[in-house]
């Protein structure tokens, strides 16, 4: 499992604005969804910065889902967001609460 990690720093709106436009119809999460190898997507507002976590099966298909997002961003958030960072790495440790049912 690879992941890719991307932190943008917030010039205008809200990180909770931005993340309505992700989620939207034709937004980000859509597009990541119909890319091959895909997992889940998390996005985390920290003050003026938003860091972007998406997961993937290889590390080709987590570089591929970086230009899908340079591209969408460039497109629909430009004027709201700046790309400090974009990072693509295997995953070494990933952990969740486990299932209460089976408990």
């Amino acid at each position: 499992m690879h992941a890719r990690v991307a932190v943008y720093r917030i010039k205008s709106g809200t990180a909770q604005d931005i993340a309505r436009k992700a989620d939207d119809e034709g937004g980000m999460l859509r597009i990541f969804r119909a890319h091959v190898g895909f997992d889940s997507y998390e996005l985390v507002g920290a003050g003026d910065l938003l860091i972007s976590i998406s997961r993937w099966q290889t590390a080709e298909q987590a570089d591929a889902a970086s230009l899908a997002a340079r591209s969408w961003v460039a497109e629909h958030l430009g004027a709201s967001v700046h790309l400090e960072a974009n990072h693509v790495g295997e995953l070494v440790l990933s952990a969740s609460t486990p299932d209460a049912v089976g408990l």
